[in-house]
């Protein structure tokens, strides 16, 4: 395992990287070059084990005064959350990490807490978009954003995501 730049990567039998891609969010990659489905479990596992590894190692570089404003952010952010949607709509992001919104399309929008937006119209996959909120915006608040500019102005939405077609 080495560290580099803010990147880890740890190869075996198998390859598997942890790309630190902004506080606290943290992006698990691991490429299953792998031949089984054992091998392709312990890449999963050994590259969740280096995530928590460069996790800790973030926050200890980190003041405590920006730790603890960091966590003030996304608590806020998750009230704030918890306001917006309705209770269904919350429990169902609380257990799958993602909300759907509507445009004035009637397209429907699932938006996940990382990853790209999911595009359906007549409950078929049209497109996928990638958009992203600053990276200092806890998760939370990112996910308001894009639904709160899907239901504005889904015209603006779709020309500031990079789009790939399905």
């Amino acid at each position: 395992m080495s560290l580099e730049g803010g990147r880890v990567t740890a190869c075996r039998s198998y390859q598997c990287s942890v790309t630190n891609t902004a506080y606290p969010i943290m992006q698990i990659t691991y490429c299953a070059i792998a031949y089984t489905p054992k091998q392709r479990l312990r890449a999963k596992l050994l590259s969740k084990k280096v995530a928590l590894e460069v996790f800790e190692r973030i926050v200890e570089s980190r003041p405590a005064e920006e730790v603890a404003a960091i966590k003030k952010a996304a608590a806020k952010a998750g009230k704030l959350l918890r306001d917006e949607i309705s209770e269904a709509d919350y429990f169902r992001y609380v257990k799958r990490k993602l909300i759907t919104a509507q445009g004035e399309s009637g397209k429907k929008y699932i938006i996940p807490r990382t990853g790209r937006i999911r595009v359906l119209e007549n409950n078929k996959p049209i497109a996928t978009l990638c958009i992203h909120s600053d990276k200092a915006c806890p998760l939370d608040d990112h996910v308001i954003n894009m639904k709160t500019l899907i239901e504005t102005d889904e015209n603006l939405f779709w020309s500031l995501a990079n789009i790939r077609n399905m």
